[in-house]
């Protein structure tokens, strides 16, 4: 990480998925952006907001997250920002509470 940003680490679920909505518009290279707030930044934002929630969530869905992350850093890595987005549309799915019927 570059300069001296400092880490902004999502504390809930919302902001998890609001991290991972604008890593869709930042990705892949993060470029005019926040000064300092480079891919290595944004993931280690990722990965703390996922330890920060991971007590919310089941073990299949914590487990689905961090590989996902890892999935969208390597899509973003090699410039293919079509399989990022994809990918962060489906985790922002996950932490996305179910659509309840009112009745």
């Amino acid at each position: 990480m570059s300069g001296s940003y400092k880490l902004t680490i999502p504390k809930s679920r919302g902001e998890l998925a609001d991290l991972l909505g604008w890593l869709a518009l930042a990705g892949p290279d993060f470029e005019g952006g926040i000064p300092g707030h480079d891919i290595d930044a944004a993931f280690d934002e990722l990965i703390g907001g996922i330890d920060n929630v991971a007590a919310e969530l089941s073990p299949e869905a914590e487990s689905d997250l961090r590989g996902g992350a890892k999935t969208v850093r390597a899509a973003f890595e090699s410039g293919d920002l079509k399989a990022g987005i994809t990918e962060l549309e489906r985790l922002i799915a996950i932490l996305e509470p179910p659509i309840r019927n009112p009745s």
